[in-house]
């Protein structure tokens, strides 16, 4: 079956991925969060452990890179997405790698020793809103097969190969399995297309998040810190009614008052009003801004 894993530079996203997968209803082919793998490691610690885990002496024999099958498989990916439509703008913030090998292991079934060899191509996908911003790779294994005999007969792999290699194949019956498989690759894409828009959707949402969220503490320690200057300075900070302007002053004083001229009376007497004790007009009562402690 085709699986599929995902991981991101961002910790917040990996918690996210981590939290998905141990959600009840997680969807089958979905594997742990994790780095991108090479076909080769993908073999050794997922795809063997997991098919020929209870097989009986099961040993990897040797691993060979087919780099023609990585880009066999990478051109027919980029013909479907350019059949597809898929949006350029989208694919030039996706940086795509391929990876095939086949792995060859020895192993005893019913008693009688084995060899099998296993095909395996990976793709891996990486995407970011932009520069400076979160990236996430979904990594996929496109193709998995393998092939064995018994391990006293190896020359049936290459008649097995050759028989497979001059087969000629009902015409009408391709046309249906190409159809099908077309029909199938391009619901995958699509699904692949959806999670590159949603990570990318996802990103940007949580980078806005933490921008957010370090504009509001910095404001918060900028207000801390005038604060506390005023303190030390043994000022506080008044709001003047007559150009709504802020000014500081003398902070041993319970009220101030302003004439507007640039003139300020400070006082610890609630009921001193210096338009009646002065008789003068112009006076107004000024009040503390809300950045004092």
């Amino acid at each position: 079956p085709r699986l599929i894993w995902a991981w991101s530079d961002s910790p917040y996203l990996q918690q996210q991925y981590q939290m998905t997968q141990a959600r009840p209803g997680t969807l089958t082919g979905c594997l742990p969060p994790g780095p991108p793998m090479d076909a080769a490691t993908f073999a050794n610690r997922v795809l063997l452990p997991r098919e020929r885990g209870q097989t009986t002496g099961l040993q990897v024999t040797g691993i060979q890179p087919t780099p023609d099958a990585a880009r066999a498989f990478e051109a027919r990916l980029h013909a479907e997405l350019d059949r597809m439509g898929f949006p350029r703008e989208l694919r030039s913030m996706m940086q795509t790698s391929f990876d095939a090998a086949e792995i060859a292991t020895s192993q005893t079934v019913d008693g009688v020793s084995v060899e099998e060899r296993f095909y395996v191509t990976v793709a891996a996908i990486q995407s970011s809103s932009g520069p400076g911003m979160p990236s996430t790779i979904i990594s996929s294994v496109e193709e998995a097969y393998a092939w064995r005999v018994p391990a006293e007969e190896p020359e049936q792999i290459r008649i097995l190969k050759t028989i497979i290699g001059s087969i000629a194949l009902n015409r009408q019956w391709t046309d249906r399995l190409q159809r099908f498989v077309s029909d199938v690759t391009q619901r995958q894409q699509a699904a692949l297309t959806q999670i590159a828009m949603d990570n990318i959707r996802t990103a940007r949402e949580v980078a806005g998040i933490i921008d957010a969220t370090i504009r509001s503490r910095q404001a918060t320690w900028e207000n801390l810190a005038e604060m506390h200057a005023r303190v030390m300075r043994e000022v506080t900070e008044y709001v003047d009614p007559h150009t709504s302007e802020p000014i500081e002053l003398d902070m041993h004083y319970n009220y101030a008052w302003s004439r507007g001229d640039g003139t300020y009376m400070l006082t610890a007497d609630p009921n001193f009003d210096p338009s009646v004790e002065l008789r003068e007009t112009g006076w107004l009562r000024m009040e503390r801004s809300n950045r004092n402690p």
